[in-house]
């Protein structure tokens, strides 16, 4: 891992129990470009690969952008329930995760938008898991037709 990196989760199929034999370890994060990289003509990387296999990490800056234009995989990443690295700004960022369902993300998920926002809520869990039943609109267990 590098010194930048203020947040790296696992996601896809190893984060939700899903996986098999052959299933990789899909690794995204978020890091913190150095400020001097900001004072010349050009500015640092958005993203990079690695340092281990199947890593992918946006700087910060990107990474919101990404994550208000409601990119499903950023958003993902602040919902994930395995964390490898966390520093005080990776979990502000993960406090904020709520922030970033806007509208847009309404528009582009439809009705299923409002899963993001039933299950960022911890108190409610057990009462979703108990009461999951699939979606009229879109078929989606954690939806349930909500708007």
């Amino acid at each position: 891992m590098t010194d930048d990196l203020i947040l790296s989760v696992v996601m896809g199929s190893r984060a939700y129990g899903l996986e098999t034999e052959s299933s990789d370890t899909d690794r995204r994060g978020v890091f913190v470009a150095p400020t001097a990289a900001f004072w010349r003509l050009d500015k640092p990387p958005t993203h990079r690969d690695g340092p281990l296999p199947e890593q992918f990490s946006w700087e910060v800056e990107r990474f919101c952008r990404l994550a208000l234009d409601a990119n499903p995989t950023v958003l993902e990443c602040l919902w994930s329930p395995i964390v490898e690295v966390i520093t005080p700004a990776g979990r502000r960022l993960r406090e904020l995760r709520t922030a970033f369902l806007s509208r847009r993300a309404q528009r582009t998920f439809g009705c299923c938008s409002a899963a993001f926002t039933w299950c960022a809520t911890a108190s409610r869990w057990s009462r979703w898991d108990r009461t999951a039943s699939g979606c009229s609109r879109c078929g989606a267990v954690s939806c349930r037709g909500r708007r």
